[in-house]
């Protein structure tokens, strides 16, 4: 009997039915690695051993919708080969899993009409279920109803002002029109929120506009980070412009002035252009490869004064890549919540904040 990976099941690839066809299976002597691409061995071992076997059975168990239950693989030995197994080998297995996936979907009713409708995110029930679901509320006039003003499409914290470190930050929410304050309701109002952004994470660094000195007005390219293979800018908003999605912060060194600050839209580094990999297609295709977004500056930025920043780029890949719903009503988003967790359903939570990637390598 083989474990798998805790939270990971065995999915049926070939929709054949059978699970026993999913599963790789090796012996190395202590010490090796192994890398498999679903059930086939990739990169093998440097000393494998003789043993040849049958998978008899795959057990997922609760492993699709709970991270500690863990699949259990059955496997029966069918020959020695050349090397018989020895004490302290060890054996690997290989299955293609899959996540927790995710879209967002417009939606609307006859009070908020399809002209002004919410892009709301809904989410798998669990691994390879196929079944989606997502809550919001029409009529919440956000703020009136549970003290909380809503949160605008930005990244959060930013550099501190002195060790010039770029914080995590997230994607906040979509497609908010201004509501009523958080202690009074206006007549024929409602907040057009799509409510937490489940697919999207923020890729964050620093840049720094190094040899130049640009005036107010003037354009310059800034190199503001690398969208891993598989992952696409996200456009937040659905206007189907990428170039306004990028957020821009100062820092406590040599920082960019605070005109220059937040959002790339007019009145701030305005993007007029972007790239991924080279051309415009690659944001959004899944090619991804170095983002370069071209923008015209509020504000002037001179060479080792006022040039440096950190950097906030929206990615998607469809997965829930991190925990974004407090399930728990804990007062918080922590890694204890789920990731299957609807948007919407935490709405009695006292706290917001979501959990998320700060570089591309954190994001699968």
């Amino acid at each position: 009997m083989v474990p798998g990976k805790a939270g990971n099941p065995v999915i049926d690839s070939d929709s054949d039915g059978d699970l026993s066809d999913e599963v790789g299976f090796v012996i190395c002597q202590d010490g090796n690695t192994v890398v498999f691409t679903g059930s086939g061995i990739t990169t093998a071992c440097a000393a494998p051993e003789g043993p040849t076997a049958a998978i008899v059975s795959v057990a997922n168990g609760d492993s699709a919708t709970n991270a500690t239950a863990t699949p259990m693989i059955t496997v029966y030995i069918t020959g020695q080969g050349g090397d018989s197994a020895e004490d302290n080998d060890d054996a690997f297995v290989g299955y293609y899993s899959s996540a927790v996936n995710t879209f967002r979907v417009s939606a609307w009713s006859t009070v908020q009409l399809e002209a002004n409708a919410s892009l709301i995110s809904v989410v798998e029930t669990g691994r390879n279920t196929g079944i989606f679901e997502g809550e919001f509320l029409v009529a919440d006039t956000e703020g009136s109803n549970d003290g909380t003003p809503v949160k605008t499409t930005a990244a959060s914290t930013t550099d501190d002002g002195a060790n010039d470190a770029t914080s995590d930050a997230s994607c906040g929410t979509s497609g908010i029109t201004a509501a009523a304050s958080a202690t009074s309701a206006e007549d024929g109002r409602f907040d057009r929120s799509g409510g937490t952004y489940v697919d999207c994470e923020m890729i964050v660094g620093q840049f720094d506009v190094a040899g130049a000195d640009p005036t107010a007005g003037g354009s310059v390219a800034i190199t503001v980070g690398t969208i891993p293979a598989g992952s696409n800018l996200a456009d937040t908003d659905g206007d189907g412009i990428l170039y306004d999605e990028i957020y821009f912060f100062t820092q406590g060194t040599q920082g960019i002035a605070a005109g220059n600050v937040g959002p790339s839209v007019a009145g701030n580094l305005e993007g007029t252009a972007i790239t991924c990999g080279g051309t415009l297609a690659k944001c959004s295709d899944g090619s991804g490869g170095a983002v370069i977004i071209t923008v015209t500056l509020a504000a002037g930025m001179v060479d080792n004064t006022s040039d440096k920043g950190g950097y906030g780029v929206p990615v998607v890949n469809n997965v829930v890549d991190y925990e974004k719903v407090d399930t728990t009503l804990g007062g918080g988003v922590t890694a204890a919540d789920l990731k299957t967790g609807r948007p919407g359903s935490d709405s009695a939570s006292t706290l917001g904040g979501i959990l998320g990637a700060s570089t591309a390598a954190e994001i699968v």
